[in-house]
C-alpha cells in the first residue's frame, strides 16, 4: 500500500470528520471524494489503488451499512438511494445525514490507520 497516499487519506478523512475541511463537491459521497482526490489518472486507467480499495472494504464493514454497496449510508427517513438523490448537500452538517457521512469518515480513518499506517511507522 502506498504509504504517503494512505497517510494523506487518513488525514483528509479526519479533517472531514472533524469539520476542519469540506469535500471537493457536496454532490458526491465518501467514495468519490477519496477517488477524485487521491487516485491519479494512471491509477484510474488501471483501476488500481490499494488505499482507495481498502477504504471501500472498510465502508462495507461499517456496522450501520445500509446493505446497498453504492449507497452505504442509511438516510434517517428515506431508503438509501432516495436519500442520496434527494440530498442537496450530502455533507451538510445541519442534517443528520450529513453528520453521519462525516462520522463515517472518522470510522474509515481509524480502521485504515490501525491496519496500515501504524504498520508503516514500524
Amino acid at each position: 500500500m502506498d504509504k504517503i497516499k494512505t497517510k494523506n487519506i487518513v488525514k483528509h478523512l479526519r479533517e472531514l470528520a472533524s469539520y476542519e475541511t469540506d469535500p471537493g463537491t457536496t454532490e458526491c459521497g465518501i467514495c468519490m471524494e477519496i477517488y477524485t482526490k487521491y487516485v491519479s489518472i494512471d491509477d484510474r486507467e488501471e483501476y488500481y489503488f490499494e488505499g482507495y480499495t481498502e477504504c471501500m472494504r472498510i465502508i462495507g464493514e461499517h456496522p450501520d451499512h445500509s446493505g446497498i454497496k453504492a449507497f452505504p449510508i442509511k438516510h434517517p427517513y428515506l431508503d438509501p438511494l432516495k436519500g442520496y438523490c434527494a440530498a442537496e448537500n450530502l455533507w451538510d452538517i445541519e442534517t443528520e445525514y450529513g453528520r453521519t457521512r462525516r462520522e463515517w469518515c472518522g470510522y474509515i480513518a481509524d480502521k485504515l490507520e490501525k491496519k496500515h499506517v501504524k504498520k508503516i511507522k514500524k
